[in-house]
């Protein structure tokens, strides 16, 4: 199971990086963060280990060109 991290910077350097079960608890967390209004305070959630392969997710995306191509050749 991939978990998910919320990664704090303040002015472009990492401050904290906390671990969560799913995409929606650190978005919560995200959100408490980002209350303290300090400057240059950012926060993202990103995931701890790929989701999925960037060749696999780059094939994707071409297959869906294609369908759309041949889709669009069928209705003209």
């Amino acid at each position: 199971m991939n978990t998910v991290v919320l990664i704090t910077f303040l002015a472009g350097a990492v401050l904290t990086k906390a671990p969560f079960p799913d995409m929606d608890s650190c978005k919560v967390a995200r959100a408490e963060v980002l209350l303290q209004e300090a400057p240059g305070l950012n926060a993202i959630c990103v995931y701890d280990k790929e989701k999925i392969k960037p060749e696999r997710m780059f094939r994707n995306f071409l297959n869906s060109v294609e369908n759309m191509n041949k889709y669009k050749e069928k209705s003209e």
